[in-house]
C-alpha cells in the first residue's frame, strides 16, 4: 500500500497560514500566571538567541522553485505557542536546525519550553525530528478536542515507511514523554527473487488489523481541534483541515513581533522613579542617521536638559535656475525635563520644548566654496526630535529582544548593531511618538 494512503493524516497545504490564531489553549488564552508579561519576555529572549538555527530550518514546506508565488507561500513556519501542560501558561514549541558531523545542515530538532520558577524549562527536545535527506520525513504536531496534550503524527525512510501517531504526556520529572497511540509499517521484503509486500500494525503496542489501525487514525482525524505546525507531504487531512481552519504556526521573526506586542516592549515596567541626575550621568552627545547617504542629526544634552544640534542632508544634483545643488538644514536648542528611572536598564523624559535658528520651512541661496558655487538652502525642523513628546534612554547592555522593532532598525546604520549582536553596545535615544532612534557611546559610567 501506498505511503499517500498511510501518511493521509497531514500534507503541506501550501501557504495555509492564520496569523497569530490562537484559539483554544493558545497564547492569547488567560493564563493563570499571575504576570504572564514574564514569560512572553522569557519566550522572547530564547527566540531572539535562536532565530539564525531557527531560520536555518528552511525545508519545512518543501521547495518550489518554478514560480516566484510559491516563495512565501511555502516559507517554512516552525514556532507555534499552545498550553500542552493543562496548567493555563502556553508553550513555546520551535523547529532548530542541527548541523551533523559533517557540517551539514540536514536535521531538524523538535523542542516544547515552558515558563516555570521565573526562567524558561526544556520539556521536551527530539533532535532528528525532520530529515532532509534520502526519502525525507513529515509530520504534524496537532490537538484534540478535550485534551490539552500535544499530539504528533510522523512518518519517514527509504525502503521501508513508518507512519505513527503518539501523545505527549507529563512524566514524574514534569518532563514531556512521546508514547506512540498508533503505528503502521509498511516495505517490501526480497524472498526466493520475488519483491513481497510488508505490512505490520500495531494500536498501543498490540499487533492489530489494517482496519482496526485505520479506525484508530480515524478517531484522532475526527477529534482534531487544533493544527499547531506540520511539514510537507503530511497527508491529506491536514492538506483539507488547515485549508478550512487554518494553521497558528509562524515563522520566528513574526513569532518574536508578537510576543514583543504581548510584552509590550513599546512601553517598559517599572515604577517611574524621578532621576534628576540623569543629564549630567549620560552621554552628551548623540547622532540620528540610516548610515546612507549624506545625512544626519547631532544632538548634544547639557547636565540641565538644554541641547542644541543640528541636521543635514544634501542633495547635490538637485539644482535649478540660480543654484547648483540643495542642502536640508536646521540648526535648533530645547530641554529636556521630567528625566525618571523606569528599571536598570531603561529611563524616560520628556521634550519640554524646541526651537530653530532660521524658520521651519523657509529657504534662500547661499554661497559656498568661496563663491563657487550656488545652493538652495531650505530650512527644515529636527529630524529625529520633531514631533516627539515621550524619550526613551536605553543603557547598554539591554538586550536587543527588549527593544522595540523601530529602534533595532536604527542601530544597524549607527548603533553599532549586527545580527549576531545580542545585547545594545551603545546608548540608545528613542523618540517614542515618531519611532526614530539616536544612539551615543558611553564615555561615563552608566545611570544609576
Amino acid at each position: 500500500m501506498s505511503r499517500k494512503k498511510y501518511g493521509r493524516m497531514f500534507v503541506a497545504a501550501a501557504g495555509l497560514l492564520a496569523v497569530f490564531m490562537f484559539a483554544g489553549a493558545g497564547i492569547c488564552a488567560e493564563a493563570e500566571d499571575p504576570q504572564p508579561e514574564s514569560a512572553y519576555e522569557a519566550y522572547l529572549e530564547l527566540l531572539v538567541d535562536k532565530q539564525a538555527e531557527i531560520d536555518s530550518y528552511d525545508w519545512q514546506k518543501g521547495y518550489f522553485d518554478e514560480m516566484e508565488k510559491y516563495l512565501d507561500e511555502n516559507t517554512a513556519r516552525p514556532v507555534a505557542f499552545s498550553d500542552v501542560t493543562g496548567d493555563g501558561i502556553p508553550e513555546l514549541i520551535y523547529m532548530e536546525g542541527v548541523v551533523n558531523e559533517y557540517g551539514i545542515n540536514i536535521y531538524a530538532s523538535l523542542n516544547i519550553v515552558t515558563y516555570q520558577d521565573g526562567g524558561v524549562k526544556t520539556l521536551h527536545k527530539s533532535d532528528g525530528w525532520d530529515v532532509n535527506a534520502g526519502g525525507g520525513s513529515s509530520y504534524c504536531l496537532f490537538k484534540k478536542h478535550d485534551d490539552s496534550a500535544l499530539y504528533s503524527y510522523e512518518d519517514g525512510g527509504e525502503e521501508y515507511w513508518t507512519y505513527s501517531c503518539s501523545r505527549f504526556s507529563e512524566n514524574e520529572d514534569g518532563e514531556l514523554e512521546k508514547s506512540e497511540i498508533c503505528r503502521c509499517e509498511d516495505g517490501a521484503d526480497y524472498v526466493d527473487e520475488t519483491w513481497v509486500d510488508y505490512h505490520n500494525y500495531l494500536v498501543s503496542g498490540e499487533n492489530v488489523t489494517e482496519a482496526e489501525y485505520l479506525s484508530a487514525i480515524e478517531e484522532l482525524e475526527e477529534n482534531t481541534s487544533e493544527i499547531l505546525m506540520y511539514s510537507a507531504y503530511a497527508g491529506d487531512f491536514t492538506e483539507g483541515y488547515v485549508a478550512q481552519n487554518g494553521c497558528q504556526a509562524m515563522t520566528c521573526g513574526e513569532a518574536i513581533t508578537y510576543l514583543k506586542e504581548l510584552a509590550d516592549v513599546d512601553h517598559p515596567k517599572g515604577e517611574r522613579i524621578p532621576a534628576p541626575d540623569l543629564f549630567s550621568q549620560m552621554p552628551s552627545n548623540y547622532f540620528f542617521s540610516s548610515g546612507a547617504g549624506a545625512w544626519g542629526t547631532y544632538l548634544t544634552v547639557y547636565p540641565d536638559g538644554s541641547f542644541e544640534g543640528e541636521y543635514s542632508d544634501s542633495d547635490m544634483g538637485d539644482s535649478g535656475d540660480g543654484y547648483d545643488a540643495t542642502h536640508y538644514s536646521s540648526v535648533f536648542t530645547g530641554r529636556f525635563i521630567n528625566p525618571v528611572k523606569i528599571n536598570d536598564m531603561v529611563y524616560a523624559f520628556e521634550l519640554e520644548s524646541i526651537s530653530y535658528e532660521k524658520p521651519v520651512d523657509t529657504e534662500e541661496i547661499v554661497s559656498w566654496d568661496g563663491g563657487e558655487t550656488n545652493v538652495r538652502e531650505i530650512y527644515t525642523d529636527a529630524y529625529g526630535l520633531a514631533g516627539g513628546k515621550t524619550f526613551y534612554l536605553y543603557v547598554p547592555g539591554i538586550r536587543v529582544s527588549k527593544l522595540p522593532e523601530e529602534c533595532i532598525n536604527w542601530t544597524y546604520g549607527v548603533g553599532g548593531l549586527s545580527e549576531d549582536k545580542k545585547t545594545l553596545e551603545a546608548y540608545g535615544l528613542y523618540n517614542t511618538d515618531e519611532q526614530l532612534g539616536f544612539f551615543g557611546w558611553p564615555s561615563q559610567d552608566s545611570p544609576s
